[in-house]
């Protein structure tokens, strides 16, 4: 059988740990802060090595890994061999005690750095004219041993304070782990100050269907044309106009024969146009004042017709101002069909306009 590999201790591993030098101050600076009372006396006020009883040695140990913050943990093992206890782990006598040796130096930086950090007294000094082609690989090796060799200085007089997302590694190059924890930093959300993101959302919807409403009417408005509403009101009035210069009611007993057919076809014509003007402003969701139609109805010329009678020209008046009330609904009628864009209101108004050029022929085959 071969022989067994041999396995360092843990305690031996300990003690030929390198600790920083700025780690090494922080905790001791954190164990004469934290440190219960009861075992401070154990400790040196420079954080060096004092004697310690046996069965205190667990008990201290527990101790610094309860109190240490998370980052300097991992050097507690270490930093009770080196600088609590003694190194080689013989009891010390009370009387001869001595600290312990320094820890073991930091590693050894390259010859070829012009300085005077030099371990061990020495000093370099290197001619650039001997110096060799240096290439961007030599120099990022460079730059990472002298972060290794110098710490970042700490603050004079008071405890380290060391940032939770940038704890140090065993380097003591700072961490920046944070960068890809999506925990640490949180995103900050959209929204407008004193708002509650509900809230906000239900602006933004509403401001939403607020915008199509708008665009809905835009659009409607310009296939549509515009409304053409108060052309065909005037076109109605023209028609209620004309049914009421032509009603049998009115008519007096002696009129002509022509203006007698005249008035009777007019009546079958302008019954029809109206009606089917009404339908097709109630299947568009449109309805008129029926007081508003009867605007043209006019006083002044059912005097004129009533003047007529009684002076033997009824006739001829009669023929005149039904000329001219037709003469007025033919040009409402291509008014109307001017700002109608819908195929059905265009064909309604060129039949209406139709049947008033007829009736106009109508009516002047009497004269």
């Amino acid at each position: 059988m071969g022989a067994m590999a041999y396995k360092p201790s843990q305690t031996s591993i300990n003690r030929s740990t390198y600790i920083p030098p700025h780690i090494e101050q922080a905790m001791a600076q954190h164990m004469q802060q934290s440190m219960p009372a009861n075992l401070k006396k154990y400790m040196s006020q420079d954080g060096g090595a004092a004697y310690i009883p046996r069965s205190m040695e667990s008990t201290l140990s527990n101790a610094m890994q309860k109190n240490m913050p998370a980052h300097l943990k991992q050097y507690a093992g270490a930093y009770m061999q080196q600088k609590v206890m003694q190194p080689n782990g013989i009891r010390p006598n009370v009387s001869s005690f001595q600290p312990p040796r320094p820890a073991p130096h930091p590693p050894v930086p390259d010859p070829l750095r012009r300085g005077h950090s030099m371990p061990g007294g020495e000093q370099h000094t290197v001619e650039l004219n001997t110096l060799p082609i240096a290439s961007k690989s030599m120099f990022e090796s460079q730059s990472e041993a002298q972060n290794n060799l110098q710490p970042p200085p700490q603050p004079q007089g008071g405890p380290q304070v060391i940032s939770g997302s940038q704890q140090p590694q065993p380097n003591g190059e700072p961490s920046y782990d944070f960068i890809m924890d999506p925990g640490s930093v949180r995103a900050k959300k959209f929204g407008l100050p004193g708002l509650s993101p509900k809230l906000f959302r239900l602006s933004v919807a509403l401001f939403g269907l607020l915008l199509l409403l708008i665009i809905f009417s835009v659009v409607k408005s310009v296939l549509s044309g515009g409304s053409n509403l108060p052309q065909l009101t005037t076109v109605m009035q023209d028609q209620q106009e004309l049914l009421h210069i032509t009603s049998p009611a009115i008519l007096p007993h002696d009129i002509s024969g022509n203006n007698s057919t005249f008035s009777a076809t007019t009546q079958l014509t302008m019954s029809s146009s109206y009606t089917q003007l009404q339908t097709y402003l109630a299947a568009n969701h449109i309805k008129v004042n029926p007081k508003l139609l009867n605007l043209k109805i006019s006083s002044s010329t059912d005097q004129a017709l009533t003047t007529a009678e009684a002076a033997g020209t009824y006739n001829q008046t009669f023929n005149q101002v039904a000329q001219s009330d037709l003469n007025g609904y033919l040009n409402d009628l291509g008014t109307a069909y001017n700002v109608t864009k819908g195929l059905k209101g265009r064909a309604l108004l060129t039949s209406d306009y139709n049947q008033a050029k007829l009736l106009l022929v109508q009516l002047n085959q009497g004269n």
